[in-house]
């Protein structure tokens, strides 16, 4: 073989291993540019995931916080509809023992 067809050989050898070595390189450039948007995407996403989270319970605990004000009324009102039930009935046994028992029997 001449020796410039060797040479040419060994020059078309070196261009294909620079080529490869290149494209490995970009590779690895992407594979680390990957990792680093997935990360960056990840943190986003959890940020976005809390927000939504702390959204849904603010609401609910407004929601319980209606409901319970709602059910503090409702008892209010039954409580003090027991209350004037009550009073009168109170009243309604005191006479009872008064006139049972007449003035002077308290004693």
């Amino acid at each position: 073989m001449d020796k410039s067809y060797l040479e040419k050989i060994e020059q078309a050898e070196k261009q294909a291993d620079e080529i490869l070595n290149n494209a490995i390189k970009e590779a690895e450039k992407l594979k680390e540019t990957a990792a680093k948007n997935l990360q960056t995407n990840k943190e986003v996403f959890e940020i976005q995931l809390d927000e939504k989270a702390k959204k849904i319970i603010n609401e609910k605990i407004k929601e319980a916080n209606q409901e319970a004000l709602k059910i503090i009324k409702q008892n209010e009102v039954e409580c003090n509809e027991i209350e004037n039930g009550c009073k009168g009935k109170i009243d309604d046994v005191v006479e009872f023992v008064i006139n049972q028992l007449g003035d002077n029997k308290w004693q």
